[in-house]
Formats: structure tokens, sequence, C-alpha cells
């Protein structure tokens, strides 16, 4: 996903790793098992981060509906 755009997914890494990427520069790796998306799904807002691949990556995806149902279960 790229900055900018209103989240509609929450993201698993199955395989493989990618980089966060704000403001144009790297701040995190993201590795298998981790997930992200979260926040624009909590707070209906347009994404302030960018996401790219540094490798061939599978990933799993929970739909905003699904994700919001999750939370409110947990709270």
């Amino acid at each position: 996903f790229e900055t900018g755009q209103i989240g509609h997914c929450f993201f698993v890494v199955d395989r493989g790793s990618l980089e966060l990427i704000i403001e144009g520069k790297v701040k995190k790796e993201i590795k298998q098992q981790d997930g992200f998306g979260e926040l624009a799904l909590l707070y209906n807002t347009a994404r302030t981060s960018s996401v790219r691949a540094k490798e061939q990556v599978s990933l799993w995806l929970i739909d905003r509906q699904t994700f919001r149902e999750a939370v409110e279960e947990v709270i």
C-alpha cells in the first residue's frame, strides 16, 4: 500500500519481508508473522506510510469489517 490511501485491510506477513517507509525513509523492517495496516483501520484515516517488498512476499489479509468486529470482541 501507499501513503494517502484509505485503509481497507490489515495485513499479516506469511513469508518474506517488507520495508515500512515514512516520508521517503525506511523506518522499519516488517518480517514474517508481523502485522501492519491497523492504524488506518482503527481510525478510519488515510495511510501515513508506504510498504515496499524487499523480496517475494506472501501476505494474509483481513478486511475492514472482520478486523473491526474482532477488535470490538476484544474490547
